[in-house]
């Protein structure tokens, strides 16, 4: 019981330290996931069972098996890619550590000088991120996980880099099918700038709970998410919600549905929010690998695709 008091004390100061800002050149740490966690809108910060379900928990890394892999390719809008790639390792005492880099590549344009006039120079611009994340149990149903992140992003000339911390609890509620969560991602600081300005992290805090219902193959995800920005109202805070739920169709299909509400409050006209905040996708599920989808409407006409594979550790 002690231990989970000095946990818990160690996410809160992380907490109390936070700045949270909406624009930062480290953004894509917030859109850089895998297909199944876009599919359900992000709502699964307290789901298991998925290498990349860490990036929004670190705790749930305790439940991916010794040896998996996992790749995703992000398509954007625009010439804007992304992608994934983690490896989990089982450590003493039962714990998980996983290795993962990401990456964003905002494609390449034509240089111009300040008038306009084209310089003849090709430009291009992108980030890249390296994580490290440990997980164990800690006490009965209770897990712990933590995580350090070196973040890089790169312009015309130019260079910034990055360092930040997460952490994650995770609790299954005995004799039910409820587990709950509770995160706090990239608290950190720039330790090279571009000119004088400090660029800030996009530090989150989010706190979510996952049901699987009795008696009907769904797995339903609840999370809320942007808890730690600044200058909003506390009850305004918890606007920022996504919800999402995976179908289960035999042993081989999974059918997902999410909603995130920030995604569509971002839409500024009512005919481009038709549809925004809405995600889907599908799972094909065998013993040795996995493929999934996604989809996600971020306003009418601009769709992210995703696509992830997982190899279990006696495929490869």
């Amino acid at each position: 019981m002690k231990r989970r008091f000095v946990v818990l004390f160690l996410l809160f100061t992380m907490c109390s330290r936070m700045q949270a800002q909406t624009t930062s050149p480290y953004q894509f740490l917030r859109v850089n996931t895998s297909a199944r966690t876009a599919a359900l809108a992000e709502a699964s910060v307290a789901s298991v069972e998925d290498t990349c379900f860490n990036v929004l928990n670190p705790a749930s890394g305790y439940f991916v098996p010794s040896g998996r892999i996992s790749a995703t390719f992000i398509k954007h809008v625009a010439d804007i890619n992304g992608g994934l790639l983690s490896y989990t390792t089982e450590t003493a005492r039962n714990a998980r550590l996983t290795f993962m880099a990401s990456y964003m590549s905002l494609g390449s344009f034509e240089g111009r000088d300040s008038y306009g006039n084209p310089t003849g120079r090709t430009l291009s611009a992108g980030a890249v991120s390296l994580n490290a994340l440990y997980a164990q149990e800690i006490d009965s149903g209770f897990h712990v996980g933590v995580g350090a992140n070196l973040i890089s992003s790169q312009y015309p000339d130019a260079q910034t880099i990055a360092v930040a911390l997460s952490g994650g609890l995770q609790y299954h509620i005995p004799n039910s099918r409820w587990n709950a969560a509770l995160s706090v991602l990239n608290v950190g600081t720039q330790v090279s700038r571009v000119g004088s300005t400090a660029e800030p992290l996009p530090t989150d805090v989010r706190l979510g709970v996952t049901h699987r219902l009795r008696g009907l193959p769904l797995l339903f995800n609840f999370s809320f998410h942007h808890l730690a920005e600044r200058n909003v109202a506390l009850f305004d805070g918890f606007k920022n919600f996504s919800v999402g739920g995976e179908f289960y169709l035999g042993k081989v299909l999974q059918v997902r549905i999410g909603y995130n509400n920030t995604l569509r409050a971002a839409s500024s006209f009512p005919v481009s929010a038709r549809f925004a905040g809405v995600c889907a996708g599908i799972g094909i599920v065998t013993k040795k690998l996995n493929v999934d989808y996604a989809l996600t409407n971020m306003m009418s006409g601009v769709m992210v695709h995703r696509v992830s594979i997982n190899l279990s550790a006696d495929s490869w």
